[in-house]
């Protein structure tokens, strides 16, 4: 059917600096929206949210570069409306990586997607 499919995780500082799995899109999706929902937010912490083992180079900010979650709410993926956001011909895993070693941040990552039908 035609739905908006999406990933979602909780993220913590605990994996700072690590460049971690989100999960994976389908080819052929559109990936349309996204953001972290900061619970806890941390001045001293950004976030990347990319891509790897696509169809294209891997981008590890290609949806969104040192994002702030200085502030409680939702905060939209920022690099969207860029080119490096790309339909990918095959499946692809999204990744992001908490940037620094603050140690108070939780948040819920969340992609959003619609697949080729």
């Amino acid at each position: 059917s035609q739905q908006v499919h999406y990933l979602r995780k909780r993220i913590t500082f605990a994996t700072a600096n690590v460049e971690t799995d989100l999960g994976y899109i389908p080819a052929g999706a559109n990936v349309i929206g996204g953001g972290v929902h900061v619970v806890t937010a941390d001045a001293a912490i950004t976030l990347d949210v990319g891509f790897k083992g696509g169809s294209t180079t891997d981008d590890p900010n290609g949806y969104a570069s040192a994002l702030s979650v200085a502030a409680v709410g939702f905060i939209a993926l920022d690099e969207l409306a860029a080119t490096t956001n790309i339909v990918q011909t095959v499946d692809t895993r999204v990744t992001y990586t908490v940037l620094t070693g603050a140690d108070t941040f939780v948040g819920d990552l969340i992609v959003t997607y619609v697949v080729n039908n």
